[in-house]
This record gives structure tokens, C-alpha cells and sequence, in this order.
């Protein structure tokens, strides 16, 4: 798992002698990837240099239709089953999105 930071969450835990039985988060990284992908612009993802959302690019777009194909497709080729993806009546993106 990530933190804030996007940098590793490292939770140390040690034994009764003293030695480290726990260190890296582990956990279910679905958001974590979503949030990635949505914050990556094209190129930046060296492994995968086509993946990646860049919503910032999509900030000043009126209608949304664009940003919710580039989501849709960059989930899917991550290999989600993409249920929806809209703005709620604040404005918040909502993304129903799991992996297969």
C-alpha cells in the first residue's frame, strides 16, 4: 500500500525479542491503482507509458463525456470491470470499478 505521500506505508511492528515481524501495508489496492491512473498523464508510467488518465488535462472541459471515456478504457485495459463512472450532485467523481 501507498500513503498520502504516494510513497510505500511501512508499519513497523517487532517482537517480544526485539526482531521486525511486520513492515510493508498490505491490503486491497483497488483505489490506490484508480487513483494513480487517474492522476498519470500519458508517458509517466515508464513500465507502461500509454497507461494513464491525466484528469488535470480535463479540468477545464464543460462536458465530461471525454473524461469518463479515458477512465472507462484505462480501467478496462487495467483489467476492471467498469460499472460507472459520474459526478455526484457536488461534483465529485464517483467511480464503481473492480478488478475482474
Amino acid at each position: 500500500m501507498l500513503n498520502d505521500n504516494h510513497d510505500l506505508q511501512i508499519d513497523i511492528r517487532k517482537n517480544a525479542e526485539g526482531l521486525i515481524v511486520q513492515g510493508l501495508v498490505i491490503g486491497n489496492i483497488t483505489y490506490q491503482n484508480q487513483e494513480l491512473i487517474l492522476l498519470a498523464e500519458k508517458g509517466e508510467i515508464k513500465a507502461v507509458p500509454t497507461k494513464g488518465v491525466g484528469i488535470m488535462s480535463f479540468i477545464d472541459d464543460e462536458v465530461p463525456d471525454n473524461l469518463f471515456r479515458a477512465i472507462r478504457t484505462e480501467l478496462a485495459t487495467e483489467g476492471m470491470q467498469v460499472k460507472k463512472v459520474a459526478f455526484d450532485v457536488k461534483d465529485n467523481l464517483i467511480i464503481d470499478a473492480e478488478y475482474r
